[in-house]
């Protein structure tokens, strides 16, 4: 884990406007329960790609890890929408089944 933290430190370090690395970053904070740290770098990557749909989930999740419900909705169907907007079924599929997930676990 600690060589995954370091590569995704350095690649955002180089490109601190990558929406994938600042998500796999985020991501892997929420893995280790580091939400405050998680949910600055998913925000800062949908700032730059407000249609990058992993962060979004990733977002959700941690918003919901911390009680956050209204937020994690809010965050997905946002995403839902960009999504249908887009005609990208694949990524409303998905945000669609984070919703579903996130409803069954209230």
């Amino acid at each position: 884990m600690p060589d995954r933290l370091d590569h995704l430190r350095h690649r955002i370090e180089h490109a601190p406007s990558d929406p994938d690395a600042l998500t796999q970053l985020g991501s892997l904070y929420l893995e280790q329960g580091r939400f405050e740290e998680a949910d600055a770098l998913l925000s800062l990557a949908l700032e730059i790609d407000p249609g990058w749909y992993p962060a979004s989930i990733s977002l959700a999740v941690c918003r919901h890890s911390t009680r956050d419900r209204d937020g994690a909705m809010q965050i997905l169907t946002a995403a839902a929408e960009e999504a249908r907007r887009n005609e990208d079924s694949e990524a409303f599929d998905l945000v669609r089944d984070t919703m579903e997930s996130i409803s069954r676990h209230d």
